[in-house]
């Protein structure tokens, strides 16, 4: 058998430039390509989406979509959205009544366009200590 040398697995010391690319791994910022879905969204919310019939969930994932997308309480649900989530117009109709009943979300319709949507956040901890809920703790509005 030949001399084991133990030194060969030694790290060698550290240099200015292995200290700066060593940082900069540590700062890699992942980015995501493509279109994803903006969160958090409140599990609470989602699961009462969730146990309703029909394709409330589908509608329920396009409106955080598309709330992700606009940045706004109040939005525009369109034609177009549903498609994306495989709901046609009818079901989604249905199922925007449904989760309206559930008070997850409000609607404004006018006739002949997209109905306006904003979602219902349920309370904080904090909130629902101190007042009962209503229905009327609508995202950006007080």
């Amino acid at each position: 058998m030949g001399s084991f040398d133990i030194s060969r697995f030694r790290a060698r010391p550290l240099t200015g430039d292995d200290r700066q690319k060593s940082r900069a791994k540590n700062k890699l910022v992942r980015r995501f390509h493509g279109e994803f879905l903006k969160g958090p969204i409140p599990l609470s919310w989602l699961s009462c989406a969730a146990k309703l019939p029909g394709k409330a969930l589908h509608v329920a994932l396009a409106i955080w979509f598309e709330y992700g997308r606009r940045k706004r309480p109040s939005f525009r649900l369109t034609t177009a959205v549903l498609k994306r989530f495989n709901v046609a117009r009818k079901a989604g109709y249905h199922a925007l009544e449904a989760l309206t009943r559930e008070k997850l979300i409000d609607i404004q319709r006018q006739r002949g366009k997209n109905p306006t949507i904003s979602l219902i956040l349920p309370p904080t901890s904090d909130e629902a200590t101190s007042k009962p809920r209503d229905g009327n703790s609508e995202v950006g509005g007080t």
